[in-house]
């Protein structure tokens, strides 16, 4: 594990020598009545063509850019904006709190 900025710790693994996927959690500060609320999530960011696509499966919410950082980056960005600007009821609908990341095997032919 290393750590990246403030608030953000990185795992990495290689999936079949196709993908990367970087596992990042991440805190979410937001203002409600004057007091600020933190939240952790968690983001998968993993390589899209020339760049990386970063979703965060707790709310549901999707970003991508050209670096793992500015996907990140953008990601946290795009989870804000989502709780500042959405209703309490979209919130609660969206939110899962319990969210596993694992790896499993599959079998094809």
């Amino acid at each position: 594990m290393r750590c990246i900025g403030d608030f953000f710790s990185v795992f990495w693994f290689c999936v079949e020598e196709f993908a990367i996927f970087f596992f990042v959690s991440f805190t979410v500060r937001k203002s409600l009545s004057n007091a600020m609320k933190t939240f952790p999530f968690t983001a998968i960011i993993g390589r899209e063509g020339d760049g990386f696509a970063a979703l965060c499966p707790e709310l549901d919410v999707a970003s991508q850019r050209q670096t793992i950082e500015e996907a990140r980056h953008n990601l946290r960005e795009a989870v804000e904006l989502f709780l500042e600007y959405a209703s309490e009821a979209e919130i609660a609908e969206r939110l899962r709190e319990e969210v596993y990341v694992t790896r499993m095997e599959a079998e094809f032919a």
